[in-house]
């Protein structure tokens, strides 16, 4: 699904522009690009243990 994010993000524009969108973000800078999934991770990390039942990690104030 390579325009899925555009998808969710920008609802409102029809599916058929959804690549134009996706060329558009991907050469602005700033505009995460594939294989920067450092969210993701943090994203996991805090729902595994709430859906275990306990509480999330504190975060960490490091910059990796």
């Amino acid at each position: 699904m390579p325009v899925h994010t555009e998808h969710h993000l920008y609802p409102s524009i029809p599916f058929h522009s959804l690549p134009d969108a996706h060329t558009a973000m991907r050469a602005r800078p700033g505009v995460p690009q594939r294989g920067d999934n450092r969210w993701q991770v943090g994203f996991v990390r805090t729902l595994r243990p709430l859906a275990a039942g306990r509480r999330p990690p504190e975060p960490s104030n490091s910059a990796t």
